[in-house]
């Protein structure tokens, strides 16, 4: 592929993602969906797209797929609860310590690695 037609591919699933967002607003707002329930829901989904290249090779496992899932939701009520009732300056570090037992979890269930990978050439 060349650069212009990267740039384009990067552009349009920008824009995706800013629709996809928006009219998930909007959808909750015609069903009267509940704010911390939307808040749950995206926070769970952030931790696939954030964690998805560190553990792909796990991700064939059932019993870790569950795991995962499990996780998503554990990240999903931790930053809701943070939203509720601890002060901004507190949730880097509760969200720190969130992703490190899940790691730690993760290592200690189903071998995973705790080494930094070694990407393929070019940091793709």
């Amino acid at each position: 592929m060349t650069k212009l037609t990267d740039r384009f591919l990067l552009i349009g699933v920008a824009l995706l993602i800013c629709l996809v967002g928006i009219g998930s607003v909007i959808l909750g707002d015609i069903y009267h969906v509940n704010p911390a329930w939307f808040f749950f829901g995206w926070n769970s989904l952030f931790l696939l797209p954030m964690l998805w290249r560190e553990f792909r090779d796990h991700l064939r496992k059932p019993a870790f797929i569950v795991f995962f899932v499990v996780w998503m939701c554990a990240h999903g009520l931790t930053v809701l609860a943070l939203m509720r009732w601890a002060p901004l300056t507190l949730w880097p570090f509760a969200i720190l310590l969130e992703l490190a037992l899940g790691f730690l979890a993760a290592h200690y269930l189903f071998g995973f690695s705790l080494q930094p990978r070694s990407h393929e050439a070019g940091g793709r």
